[in-house]
């Protein structure tokens, strides 16, 4: 049986060993923090920085990442990296809220230790440095945020990721605000907050310094907001002019089409039918098919199935008579026969529509009814009519004059 020892991550005895070891490769660190966020830098691209007994130090260590062929840093120093260098691409307000949830906490610690005023220094200086905090996270995020949103705009080259990306930055600064906000409430002259601690000048003059740099930081988060919704317009504009630019160079090229070749007068010229659609043919197998293969003899009898299930299926007697069926009064019809109507016409001297509108049926005879019988004339003999071409108005028709031919 084989026993698999379970791996543990190496780590430095000292920060002395690991700020000596970053510094011995400080050439490969460097060239894959510029390329951090490209997925390409292999592991020959590293050999030719350093050797492999460092790099396979970097990755036992935890500073490095191997997958396959490819290295990348781990996150917890790209973190550290990003943080120290102020080059952050995921603007969020996490940090600033972590921050604020700490600053309200060591504030309540603080007044529960009023009888202890010893035990309040250290929630003190808690609650200093988590206003430093939360103004330098602030101004970093607005940093990292005009870098973010210019290279966005300047760089990205996919129209849909990059509105996508301007739309988030959009939520991030509501995100931020909204944080700053709530900070400026809590440092507010009105808000009882600081009114029962001690006297201290140190943080009386840190929060004036703060509620200064969370304000102008705030005004610039409303510029750079205007700043991205312009770029979004921008955008759409492009993007509006770039589809009538397309729009154009198809006009154009089909004047050209039509100015330069010959392309429509040998359309014109050709007959092909190779794009209409073929018509359906049927298949139909032979008698000898049928009769003399066992294949034919099996169609026959799921044809004879199949049309036996159709009739029974179908096919219904007819129900019983009722009293009212044996009762029911005739239905008289009235039928003129067009044939014999015709006849009278070609005796006449009249033209076609004028004789139907004049003619004395046996029966009263509508409009509609009239111009049907002129209809059904018209279509069955006209071997014998004359059309002469000539037209004329009858109410709110128009009829051409057909005569009887001679």
């Amino acid at each position: 049986m084989i026993l698999f020892a379970p791996m543990i991550q190496k780590t430095f005895r000292n920060i002395n060993e690991l700020i000596t070891r970053l510094y011995q490769d400080r050439r490969l660190i460097s060239e894959m923090f510029q390329h951090r966020r490209s997925i390409d830098f292999s592991r020959d691209d590293a050999l030719a920085l350093t050797d492999e007994s460092r790099l396979a130090v970097l990755t036992g260590f935890g500073v490095l990442r191997e997958e396959g062929n490819l290295l990348e840093i781990e996150e917890s120093y790209l973190q550290f990296f990003e943080e120290v260098l102020l080059a952050n691409e995921e603007i969020t307000g996490s940090a600033i809220a972590d921050q604020l949830e700490l600053l309200k906490e060591n504030i309540k610690f603080y007044l529960m230790e009023r009888e202890n005023p010893l035990r309040q220094i250290k929630y003190i200086r808690k609650v200093k440095r988590s206003l430093r905090s939360i103004a330098q996270l602030s101004a970093r995020n607005l940093i990292d945020l005009k870098r973010n949103v210019d290279d966005t705009f300047k760089n990205e080259p996919n129209y849909n990721i990059k509105r996508e990306k301007l739309q988030k930055y959009l939520k991030n600064i509501d995100e931020i605000n909204r944080l700053i906000n709530s900070t400026q409430e809590l440092l507010d002259n009105e808000n009882a907050t600081f009114e029962h601690f001690a006297p201290d000048e140190e943080l009386t003059a840190l929060i004036i310094s703060v509620r200064i740099e969370l304000n102008e930081v705030s005004h610039a988060i409303i510029e750079q907001q205007s700043v991205i919704r312009d770029y979004l317009h921008r955008i759409d504009r492009q993007d509006r002019m770039v589809k009538k630019i397309r729009r154009l160079k198809m006009l154009k090229d089909q004047f050209l089409w039509k100015s330069a070749t010959d392309l429509y007068t040998v359309l014109d010229g050709k007959t092909d039918l190779f794009l209409d659609p073929l018509p359906p043919v049927a298949l139909r197998p032979s008698l000898s098919f049928l009769r003399q293969t066992d294949a034919g003899s099996e169609i026959l009898d799921d044809a004879r199935k199949s049309i036996a299930k159709t009739i029974r299926t179908h096919t219904k007697g007819p129900g019983l008579l009722t009293e009212g069926d044996l009762n029911a009064e005739p239905v008289i019809e009235r039928y003129v026969d067009p044939d014999a109507l015709a006849e009278i016409f070609f005796a006449s001297e009249k033209d076609l529509f004028s004789f139907v509108m004049e003619h004395e049926f046996e029966f009263p005879q509508s409009l509609e009814q009239r111009l049907v019988h002129y209809t059904v004339i018209a279509q069955r003999y006209v071997d014998r009519l004359e059309f002469t071409g000539e037209w004329r108005d009858f109410e709110m028709l128009s009829y051409p004059i057909i005569l009887s031919a001679k």
